[in-house]
């Protein structure tokens, strides 16, 4: 009995080892996985950024037209006032647009921000809200500077600018 308990303490700390070592390789691959989405997203951010600085001379940022999202290749809001694109959902309200993962961390793990009139993009890793889905989306102001933390959004993360803006 003396041998079987201590085979089974070696298999167990053979197989501890095993996870430990291997978490460092799974966290590698879940972050070139969502590498991936988040270019995607990048990209599909500044074809809004371009339909955004098109429709810039109307003034009205109540209500982007659907032909505008057509022309830049983007498909149109739903009812929610979501789109979804490759994994990511984006949100257009009074010019602002945000973007977040749809299921953290298996479709991405950042989100954005950009606003009018210059259409700066900003980014989050997005480690502390874990914004995800259709429940869990950044409010309005989320990237909105924190006034007693420089660098920091509303929401308590740190927001940078991606595009040097």
């Amino acid at each position: 009995m003396r041998t079987l308990s201590g085979l089974m303490g070696l298999v167990f700390t053979a197989a501890g080892f095993a996870a430990l070592a291997a978490g460092p390789l799974l966290d590698a691959t879940a972050a070139h996985r969502s590498a991936g989405w988040e270019r995607t997203a990048q990209s599909t951010m500044s074809r809004i950024g371009e339909a955004g600085k098109a429709f810039k001379a109307n003034g009205n940022w109540d209500q982007w037209p659907a032909d505008l999202f057509a022309l830049h290749g983007l498909p149109e809001p739903g009812r929610d006032g979501l789109m979804e694109v490759d994994g990511t959902l984006f949100r257009m309200d009074a010019g602002t647009v945000h973007a977040w993962p749809v299921a953290y961390g298996s479709t991405g793990m950042a989100a954005w921000a950009m606003d009018p009139p210059d259409f700066g993009l900003r980014g989050t890793r997005n480690v502390v809200k874990r914004y995800s889905g259709r429940v869990l989306a950044p409010a309005m102001d989320a990237a909105d500077p924190w006034p007693d933390r420089p660098g920091f959004g509303r929401d308590g993360q740190r927001w940078a600018a991606m595009n040097g803006r």
